[in-house]
């Protein structure tokens, strides 16, 4: 059973946070995402209605990937 909850979100955004400052190594940070995703894209699909793990969710999203351009799919096309 996944449920993602506020207080254990609370310590995930800390946790994640905290090794973004701490370890440089580019690769772990990249793996710790990639995993927190996962772990947020479960939940999510298994409780549609989670609104934790949807929040969570955009909070890695918003935080991690916004010094990247955003590229929005759309079938067969691609807006910048």
């Amino acid at each position: 059973m996944m449920i993602l909850l506020p207080c254990s979100v609370i310590g995930r955004k800390w946790i994640i946070s905290y090794f973004n400052k701490v370890n440089s190594e580019v690769d772990f940070v990249k793996e710790l995402l990639r995993k927190e995703l996962a772990i947020c894209q479960r939940a999510a699909e298994m409780y549609p209605d989670n609104y934790t793990a949807w929040s969570h969710r955009g909070w890695v999203v918003d935080t991690f990937m916004a010094q990247k351009p955003k590229v929005f799919i759309l079938g067969p096309y691609v807006l910048p």
